[in-house]
């Protein structure tokens, strides 16, 4: 009987750990695969049995969790109020009750860092495969089954989140796959075009690897070398597989100067010139979605161009001014507050102390794609983000090696043979 039980205790679990392994791979694979999130994690809470996770959970990560969770919930709650009172987008409102439910579920659960290393490397070869994929059929953009800039967001979180894998591993294939892995998703970074994101993560990747050769032991000479190598590869990279990007820009600069706003950069500019006057309109709480027909208001008093107004945007290409918008000072107040309170929850983790690195760099790829694009009412980023910091926060790095912990097994056994031998 006690081994039914735990049979069905493990396979509960494994039930529980669903939608996070779902988001981390097949999301990514499947047309509209962030649609069925919701109802996996529906049958995590209902399969979810007293006792089932309380063997990985630990007192002080649930504590420290505790304040994000609480964030997240009212950020969530408020964005439950606006969508009846004001009108919003159901499918971010939808995405964020999902991940938040299935936070709570996760709450003080600690995560091995061998089994987060392979599930990371096997996310990243998942955004391989559909990048490959769609290199091949000749896309002028990488973009998944989403669009190009979450998707460009959500690669480079798994670039740094992998890069950051394979620097701190002692295992020798997976220092490979993941070396691998990097260099191939950066490409595909690349082939997005998106702008909001690639800057930033060249940047992220520049003091990385500066900082790494500063820090190792390699003679002067070698140093030199190996980083005439790397901004050599990296320049020839971006020359290669953003030259159209490169001269669009050039384009739509000269457009500007001329005075036609009807480009993409043009629109922008546009949406974020619209937002500040529809903020002061309505401060506090924000438009909801009548925000369209306060744009209209705008476009009859002659506020703004025709172009925009025939664009009809459904957000402002700048999460923290279309957040300002839609949901006032409160609704970016709560979510700069769930943001801050995550990664805090990362900074106090007992269990990994270095953890903090990748929970900064992660929150630094989504506040840079924030300026240009809205990767927090995006429902595939916005499963990533949360389901990362939670990750994150309860990630076990005190539990051994795996590869050490066999290899003291394969010596215990020895030296026992040899002492009956």
């Amino acid at each position: 009987m006690q081994l039914l039980h735990n049979k069905l205790l493990i396979l509960t679990r494994a039930i529980i750990l669903l939608p996070g392994m779902y988001i981390l791979t097949l999301m990514w694979l499947i047309p509209e695969g962030e649609k069925y999130v919701p109802g996996l994690v529906a049958l995590a809470l209902v399969s979810a049995l007293p006792g089932s996770l309380s063997k990985h959970q630990h007192p002080q990560i649930r504590a420290n969790q505790r304040p994000f969770l609480v964030a997240l919930t009212s950020f969530t709650a408020y964005g439950l109020v606006t969508y009846f009172w004001k009108g919003d987008s159901w499918t971010t409102l939808r995405a964020f009750t999902a991940i938040t439910l299935y936070a709570w579920l996760l709450s003080g659960q600690t995560f091995r860092k061998v089994h987060v290393q392979l599930l990371l490397l096997i996310s990243g070869i998942c955004l391989v495969v559909i990048s490959a994929y769609q290199a091949t059929l000749g896309y002028d953009r990488l973009s998944g089954f989403i669009n190009p800039i979450p998707f460009a967001t959500a690669l480079a979180t798994l670039t740094l989140l992998i890069a950051l894998i394979t620097n701190s591993t002692s295992q020798r294939a997976t220092k490979v796959i993941g070396a691998t892995l990097v260099m191939t998703l950066f490409v595909a970074i690349l082939l997005t075009q998106t702008r909001g994101v690639i800057v930033p993560i060249i940047l992220i990747g520049m003091v990385g690897a500066t900082y790494k050769l500063i820090t190792s032991k390699m003679n002067l000479t070698a140093k030199i070398i190996i980083a005439l190598f790397v901004s050599l590869t990296v320049f020839l990279s971006i020359i290669t597989t953003v030259d159209k990007r490169i001269d669009h820009t050039l384009a739509e600069i000269q457009k500007i100067q001329s005075g036609d706003l009807s480009s993409s950069i043009g629109l922008r500019l546009q949406m974020w010139s619209a937002s500040v006057k529809l903020v002061t309109e309505k401060p506090v709480f924000g438009h909801g979605d009548l925000h369209k027909t306060a744009l209209e208001k705008l476009k009859t008093k002659g506020k703004i161009d025709d172009s925009l107004s025939r664009y009809s945007p459904s957000h402002y290409h700048n999460q923290y001014l279309d957040s300002l918008v839609k949901q006032g000072v409160v609704g970016l107040a709560l979510l700069l507050l769930m943001v801050a309170l995550g990664l805090r929850a990362a900074f106090l983790n007992p269990l990994a102390p270095k953890v903090w690195l990748p929970s900064v760099l992660v929150a630094l790829v989504y506040a840079s794609a924030s300026f240009s694009d809205v990767p927090l009412r995006h429902p595939n980023t916005i499963y990533l983000f949360i389901l990362a910091i939670t990750i994150l926060s309860g990630l076990d790095s005190s539990a051994p090696d795996s590869t050490k912990h066999l290899k003291r097994k394969r010596q215990k056994h020895q030296y026992l043979e040899n002492e009956h031998g």
